[in-house]
């Protein structure tokens, strides 16, 4: 192809259409074509479709959302831990509060997506936030986030071994070492010959 001038044109390969269209694309393509009924003056009614992951699907190749156990995460796809993984956890968080955490009466896990949320119970009924796990793939590796109740939140944070995932017992350990003010759950373990 040729231009006016009699230069050569490159012509730039465009990528191809799948039928889902970013919401912002989507949210311009709206904006800039919106207008006011000129009888009544009044805008005329745009009924987007739903989206999630901030796109919206059209045409014949929509798709539907998936099951929250199977969301794709930034990782790849997010799975919900097993039941038996569940209850194993909730009873492994429980053995070590009974042996290491006499203040807690009781650990109490609830399970949203991947993520395992763990609060103490006091003797006196109190419920404290402590840290949020997340699931991974195994039952003995969870990643780790510390409750900020500053912030209301969970940040993820590194376990006293320097590493980001650990067992749920050392992340258990070291949540209750800051809310309880006992730093000794930090020290290694000594050596056992």
């Amino acid at each position: 192809m040729v231009n006016s001038k009699g230069s050569p044109v490159i012509e730039r390969d465009k990528p191809e259409k799948t039928g889902i269209v970013p919401f912002m694309e989507l949210a311009e393509r709206v904006a800039t074509t919106r207008r006011r009924v000129r009888s009544t003056g009044a805008s005329p009614v745009v009924i987007l479709p739903k989206c999630s992951n901030a796109s919206a699907p059209v045409g014949p190749k929509s798709s539907f959302p998936s099951p929250p156990e199977e969301r794709v995460g930034q990782d790849g796809p997010v799975k919900a831990p097993p039941t038996s993984t569940k209850t194993s956890l909730t009873q492994r968080l429980n053995a070590r509060a009974r042996d290491r955490w006499p203040d807690l009466a009781a650990v109490e896990v609830r399970f949203r997506a991947n993520f395992a949320y763990v609060d103490g119970r006091g003797a006196d009924g109190t419920v404290l936030k402590l840290c949020r796990l997340r699931y991974g793939g195994s039952a003995h590796l969870w990643g780790f986030a510390l409750y900020r109740a500053s912030h209301d939140d969970y940040e993820d944070a590194v376990l006293p071994s320097g590493m980001f995932a650990g067992s749920a017992e050392e992340a258990l350990d070291c949540a209750c070492g800051l809310y309880l003010n006992d730093p000794s759950a930090w020290l290694p373990d000594p050596p056992t010959n």
